[in-house]
Formats: structure tokens, C-alpha cells, sequence
């Protein structure tokens, strides 16, 4: 009987821990949506943004034009600038979603195939750096729903091909890493509707494999330099936006280390 009754003891147990274990899931799933309603009515915050008078031009051309070429030394903040454009269309209405795309860049043996777990594992190590930039805007639980609901998309090259791109501001990050084959793979994939910004740096040549420098090969094919010595696009569908190690806003030290290498003495 005395065992009988430690065996009933232990089915309670068991009965009312698996009680507690959905009792659990429910209010984790109670938090979670609370979350979420509390993230989905969160507003950017993209007031404390003040753009420079070349910022704004790089501003003024996304409005006007369907693609933008930027090519800006280190810390001219091209892609805070794009990026806070990009958030203020999307909250707008204008686009239904933000695609950001980065190719891995292994700049050394952090190499993408030799890090650990799967493929998003690997991809969202080379997209911190991005989504710190994003979170100047909105909290962490902001970006992260937004990356839930796809408004906001961080993805590579390869995930784009076969796509066709409606109604989304795009923004290829980083486009001297990306070979003149693959960037026109990306910007064939413009659909009605679409915004493409294509930022790049000449100068910040540091992929472990030596790519061929696709914002180069097109800058080079659309635009030309005028006569008052300044490069400019020769394509009405084309904006182009340069800014040099003088624009940069870092620091006194991080612009003279631009100028140096840039050779801009």
C-alpha cells in the first residue's frame, strides 16, 4: 500500500509539473506578444540626425533618382545617412520593406565557411556591424521585429538572385567587395517601385579574395569628370555622391589616418 501511495505521490508530481510546463509556454507566449505590441508601436527614432551639407546631397539624390552611386572614404557616415533616409521613406509608406545587402567579406581567415553553425549563424556575424548602425534608430526588440515581419531584410548577393525587387529601398553596402558580375545581378533585380543605393569605399580594398571592384567598373561607365574637374553621372537615371577623407566625422585622428593612406597630404 506505502508504495502504492509514492506511486500516486510521483504521477501528482509529474501531473502538475507538465501543468506548470504549459502554464510556462502560455505566459511566455503572454510576454512575448506584449513585447511585440510594445516593439510594433515603437516610432524611429531619427530625429537626433542632423546631415551634413554632403550627406544632404546624398539625401537629395536618393529622392531623385532610382539609383545612387556613393563612393565616400571611411567614417563620411554614407550609410547612416542611407540608412536614415531608408528608415524615414519606410515609416512613411513609401516602401513596403528595407533590403540591405553585404557580401562576406573575409578579410583574413574569418573566413564565412569556417565559422560555426548554420548559414544565418554565419551570415549574421558579418551583419553586426549593420544592425548596430540600425539600432541608432530603434531598440533591439524594434529591429528584431522588424526583421521578423521582413520590413527590414539584412541578407547577401546570393539571396537575391532570381528575385524581382517591388517597392523596396535596396542599399548594396560595401559595393568594392562585390565583383562588376554580381552588382549587375543585383541591380537587374529593380522592379517597379524600387530605390537602389550602391555605397562603396575605393580605398577599403580588404577581402581575403581578391575581388574585382564593381563600384569602380561602374562608376567608371557612368559617369565622367566635367570641366571644373569634378566627377559627375552622365546617366539621367543616375545619381552619383563622392565624399573624401575630408568629410570624415569620426575623429581629428581616424580623418588624418584616411588622409594619409588616401594620399591626400
Amino acid at each position: 500500500m506505502e508504495h502504492s501511495s509514492n506511486g500516486k505521490q510521483r504521477v501528482k508530481r509529474t501531473r502538475r509539473t507538465a501543468e506548470q510546463v504549459r502554464a510556462d509556454k502560455v505566459n511566455d507566449g503572454s510576454r512575448q506578444i506584449a513585447d511585440e505590441t510594445k516593439a510594433a508601436s515603437e516610432k524611429y527614432n531619427t530625429g537626433w540626425f542632423k546631415p551634413t551639407e554632403k550627406q544632404l546631397a546624398l539625401v537629395d539624390s536618393l529622392h531623385n533618382n532610382p539609383l545612387t552611386l556613393c563612393d565616400s572614404s571611411s567614417g563620411t557616415g554614407k550609410s547612416t545617412t542611407v540608412i536614415y533616409h531608408a528608415l524615414k521613406e519606410l515609416a512613411a509608406g513609401h516602401y513596403r520593406q528595407i533590403i540591405f545587402i553585404k557580401t562576406p567579406n573575409e578579410s583574413s581567415d574569418d573566413a564565412i565557411g569556417f565559422l560555426p553553425n548554420s548559414a544565418d549563424d554565419k551570415i549574421s556575424v558579418h551583419m553586426e556591424a549593420t544592425r548596430s548602425v540600425f539600432r541608432d534608430f530603434m531598440s533591439k526588440a524594434k529591429l528584431e521585429l522588424e526583421e521578423k515581419r521582413e520590413r527590414i531584410v539584412l541578407t547577401i548577393p546570393n539571396f537575391i538572385q532570381g528575385r524581382t525587387l517591388t517597392n523596396c529601398f535596396v542599399i548594396i553596402d560595401e559595393a568594392q567587395s562585390i565583383s562588376p558580375n554580381i552588382l549587375k545581378l543585383l541591380l537587374e533585380r529593380c522592379g517597379e517601385g524600387a530605390t537602389y543605393a550602391v555605397l562603396g569605399d575605393k580605398f577599403q580594398c580588404y577581402s581575403f579574395k581578391k575581388r574585382e571592384n564593381g563600384l569602380r567598373y561602374l562608376i567608371d561607365r557612368v559617369t565622367e569628370v566635367n570641366e571644373d574637374g569634378i566627377r559627375v553621372s552622365k546617366e539621367p537615371l543616375i545619381g552619383y555622391v563622392e565624399m573624401t577623407a575630408k568629410d570624415n566625422m569620426r575623429s581629428e585622428l581616424s580623418r588624418r589616418v584616411v588622409e594619409i593612406f588616401e594620399g591626400e597630404y
